[in-house]
């Protein structure tokens, strides 16, 4: 298993004292411990985002590979989004916006590396901040996945399913949705066999909304040796 190695002892004992109080503030000490540390861009958003500071020290829970993806479209994507029909690039993209609509959907798309082995579950941790009012029933988030595989000339529907979603008590709490793809169903999305190289992209329609909204922050995607259980909702 790969495992990150913090490059600065110093920066990180400084920094979690900072946090907790335990020596006086000092000017910029988050934002140059940031620096020290050599954080890459995902550590910084689930920290700027409130997550767990001591978690981004840990190796992610991957056995071969871990990949971040902050990139998201939206719109009328059609069948694949290289650019045609009304796809759009969204910045911080929202689901569960009203009032609810194909169109606002939120989608992604990711390649599985090289070196992953073809046998280990791989699975997604989207990472969802709760915005706007209080809770008014359950959000339902229908997930259906693509695959593009070398040499095809269309892609091929790899997984469908619906998740109902937790309910978030506060506004501002962060939920993480743990999604296995190639994992049957309910204990995943229902995917089969990938493979090096299978690009991905996952189409994400609120069919539900419980009245508030959902700022997608990112997603990471990873294998592991042991398939991990869903969390964040009920998939069916």
């Amino acid at each position: 298993m790969k495992t990150r190695k913090v490059k600065n002892l110093t920066a990180v004992t400084i920094l979690c004292l900072c946090l907790v109080g335990a020596v006086p503030p000092l000017s910029g000490c988050i934002g140059n411990a940031h620096d020290a540390l050599y954080l890459m861009d995902w550590q910084r958003d689930l920290l700027a985002a409130g997550i767990g500071l001591l978690d981004l020290f840990e190796p992610p829970p991957s056995d071969t590979f871990a990949v971040w993806v902050e990139d998201f479209f939206g719109g009328d994507v059609g069948v694949f989004p290289f650019g045609e029909g009304g796809a759009v690039h969204l910045s911080e993209p929202v689901l569960g916006r009203l009032p609810l609509d194909p169109d606002n959907n939120v989608s992604y798309r990711f390649a599985i590396p090289a070196n992953y082995n073809g046998l280990n579950p791989v699975s997604m941790n989207v990472y969802l901040l709760r915005q706007g009012q209080a809770v008014i029933g359950n959000m339902t988030l229908q997930f259906t996945v693509r695959r593009f595989v070398d040499g095809a000339t269309t892609p091929e529907t790899y997984a469908s399913a619906t998740l109902a979603v937790d309910a978030a008590a506060d506004i501002g709490e962060v939920q993480v949705l743990t999604l296995p793809l190639n994992v049957a169903i309910p204990g995943g999305l229902g995917g089969g066999a990938l493979n090096p190289g299978n690009l991905l992209h996952v189409e994400i329609e609120a069919t539900a909304s419980d009245e508030g909204e959902y700022l997608m922050m990112g997603v990471l995607v990873y294998d592991t040796l042991v398939v991990p259980a869903v969390s964040g909702g009920i998939i069916s």
